[in-house]
């Protein structure tokens, strides 16, 4: 976990381990990878445009393989190609983008972790 947002990833990791199978369960594990690459590139702004690229990528195949609900799958793609490609000052505002969505599709608590979380980015 990266230690930016390890309280974050450690309530969405509870709050995935109580879901049942299927899109929701699938959306807070993509709501995780996020916060686990967004935490990442934070801690690792010196990363070469590649290796960002590669992370990127990476996490756009993971993504593309969950089943997510449709609400969820544009703007979980999109926030992750924001906050793994952009600036670091966008990581912010990428995840707050992200913050309706989660909490008509996962939740009000997944919605505040997340707020949390972006709040926690903006420091």
């Amino acid at each position: 976990m990266s230690e930016r947002f390890a309280s974050h990833e450690r309530e969405l990791c509870e709050m995935f381990a109580n879901a049942a199978h299927g899109p929701r369960r699938n959306g807070l594990f993509a709501v995780w990878l996020i916060l686990r690459v967004s935490g990442d590139a934070i801690a690792e702004s010196g990363l070469s445009e590649r290796a960002r690229r590669r992370r990127s990528e990476a996490l756009a195949r993971r993504l593309a393989s969950l089943n997510l609900p449709d609400a969820l799958r544009s703007s979980v793609r999109e926030t992750a190609e924001l906050t793994t490609l952009q600036s670091l000052n966008v990581v912010p505002d990428a995840l707050r983008d992200l913050i309706p969505t989660v909490r008509d599709t996962l939740g009000v608590r997944a919605a505040a972790v997340l707020t949390a979380a972006a709040d926690e980015a903006a420091r």
